[in-house]
C-alpha cells in the first residue's frame, strides 16, 4: 500500500484533530506489488526490469482508512499512477544526470 508524499503531509496535518490514543491508518486501500511499480515504470520510460522472485512478492500489505475518513474526512488524493508521473517528473527536474552519472560522480 503506497502513499504519495502529499497525502502523508496532509494527513498528519488532519491528525491533530484526532483524539488521544486513537489509532488510524494512513494509507490507500489499494495492494500492490513493487514488481507492479516497476512494470508500470518499464513501461513508461523504457528500460527492463530483472524480477527475482521472493516470498515477498507474495504478501500483500493493504491498509484501510475508514477511521481517519469517518473523524477528520481525510482520504488520499493522490493515485498511484498519478504520483508515480509527479515523481517522475520531479527526478527529471532536480536530478538532471543519468545513473551511470551519478555512479561515476561519487
Amino acid at each position: 500500500d503506497y502513499l504519495f508524499a502529499e497525502d502523508v503531509a496532509r494527513a498528519i496535518w488532519d491528525a491533530q484533530s484526532l483524539p488521544t490514543g486513537i489509532a488510524i491508518n494512513v494509507c490507500t486501500g489499494r495492494g500492490i506489488r513493487l514488481i507492479e511499480i516497476a512494470r508500470w515504470i518499464e513501461k513508461q520510460y523504457g528500460g527492463s526490469v530483472v524480477h527475482i522472485p521472493s516470498k515477498v512478492d507474495e504478501r500483500r500489505l493493504v491498509g484501510s482508512y475508514v477511521t481517519m475518513k469517518q473523524i477528520t474526512g481525510w482520504h488520499p488524493k493522490i493515485d498511484l499512477e498519478h504520483g508515480l508521473e509527479l515523481t517522475m517528473q520531479w527526478y527529471r527536474k532536480n536530478m538532471p544526470f543519468t545513473l551511470q552519472e551519478a555512479i561515476h560522480a561519487g
